[in-house]
């Protein structure tokens, strides 16, 4: 039993440290504002994994609510360098079900360019005077499945969306555009800071103690 327990410890510690590429990232919008909108009026939630080296999930949560809401027209966000193509196989709203047909990617020029912001890499958008049911509503998710392409011929690893924004005031790791807000207020949303991410040394720790509390539960089996 003490060499069981302590072979399931250690497959506890592989899975930790190998677990790392495949979780989800959040971000937590916005902590800075392209205009005097007040940052904290401009709240989300963003989520990635690649759930394979071919495909990348996505999830944007309006958080915004009265006094202070705002639909989310578009998302902005930057690859790596080795991510050589990006594509939208398909969108599903948590209130409208599939709705693909209301969103695109963006590539160059404008769909590209934030205000304070500078330029991103890529961007998912509606259509300028798009219907309400387009757009975000504030307490609605809105899912996409991505498709990309990196240089690597196994496909892309984690962290296939750690970059920042270029030609900035302000750089960003991601932004948003918020719209129809209070008295037709729009504006830019923006993480300006970086993201935590649990390290290497954190899991191996977590793991660890998992290997010591095997080794104390077959001694006391003894």
């Amino acid at each position: 039993m003490h060499h069981r327990s302590v072979a399931l410890a250690l497959i506890v510690v592989l899975s930790l440290l190998g677990s790392s590429g495949a979780r989800a990232t959040t971000l937590s919008f916005s902590d800075a504002s392209s205009d005097s909108t007040p940052a904290d009026w401009l709240s989300a939630t963003l989520s990635y994994a690649l759930i394979d080296p071919l495909t990348l999930q996505m999830s944007v949560r309006n958080d915004t609510s009265e006094a202070a809401p705002f639909d989310i027209m578009l998302i902005f966000f930057n690859t790596r360098p080795e991510v050589s193509y990006v594509q939208l196989v398909q969108a599903v709203s948590s209130l409208d079900g599939d709705n693909t047909g209301a969103w695109r990617m963006g590539h160059y020029g404008y769909d590209l360019h934030t205000v304070t912001f500078g330029d991103f890499d890529y961007s998912l958008r509606t259509e300028v005077g798009a219907p309400a049911d387009h757009r975000i509503a504030p307490g609605e998710t809105q899912h996409f499945t991505l498709s990309v392409l990196c240089a690597s011929y196994v496909g892309c690893g984690a962290g296939v969306l750690d970059d920042w924004s270029e030609n900035a005031g302000l750089q960003a790791r991601a932004a948003l555009l918020f719209s129809y807000g209070p008295s037709g207020d729009g504006a830019f949303g923006a993480l300006t800071t970086a993201i935590p991410e649990p390290s290497t040394a954190a899991l191996l720790g977590l793991g660890l103690l998992a290997l010591a509390g095997a080794r104390r539960r077959a001694g006391c089996g003894r």
